[in-house]
């Protein structure tokens, strides 16, 4: 079997937890907004929405989602959608509002916080990912135990026999 000494096991595990936007399940900006709603069906109002993977190069669009879009899919929700490279995240209208992002908002040090032509947030950011992640709600127990098991059964069918988390943070 295969050894991993660089994994980010619990990433793969949260990522397994979240809706899959990624291009093998999205090419266009309707059908992310589909895979979202759906997932928005099976959730208490008010619950944040994970979703990951998306590629703007990928969707016909040829453009990256933005607030309205998300919001679209869904308006009860906060979502958070973390753009394929790890580096992007698009947030709906109620994410914004929950994390204090306005057109008041100054961009962080390292961050971007993208604008329309008026100087209101898009729902697009950038390098803002660890900011964002500290500010929702932490996975429970019970839930991370479920996407560390679901993890293994995709490691294992894969060949991965054991594996070495390399991600710095993972508390």
């Amino acid at each position: 079997g295969f050894h991993d000494a660089h994994a980010h096991l619990l990433g793969l595990a949260v990522r397994l937890l979240s809706v899959d936007c990624s291009p093998v399940n999205v090419r266009s900006i309707d059908q992310l907004i589909h895979r979202i709603s759906e997932r928005a069906k099976n959730l208490p109002s008010g619950e944040w929405i994970r979703a990951w993977g998306y590629s703007e190069f990928h969707l016909k669009e040829k453009r990256h989602p933005n607030r309205h879009d998300l919001d679209k899919a869904c308006s009860e929700h906060p979502i958070a959608l973390k753009h394929r490279s790890g580096h992007g995240c698009v947030l709906n209208t109620k994410a914004m509002k929950l994390l204090g992002i306005s057109d008041q908002t100054a961009d962080p040090e390292n961050g971007v916080i993208e604008r329309d032509s008026d100087g209101f947030p898009t729902g697009i950011t950038w390098e803002m990912n660890y900011d964002i992640d500290a500010k929702m709600p932490q996975f429970e127990q019970d839930e991370i135990a479920l996407g560390g098991t679901l993890a293994t059964k995709l490691l294992l069918s894969q060949g991965f026999t054991s594996g070495q988390d390399a991600t710095f943070d993972n508390d």
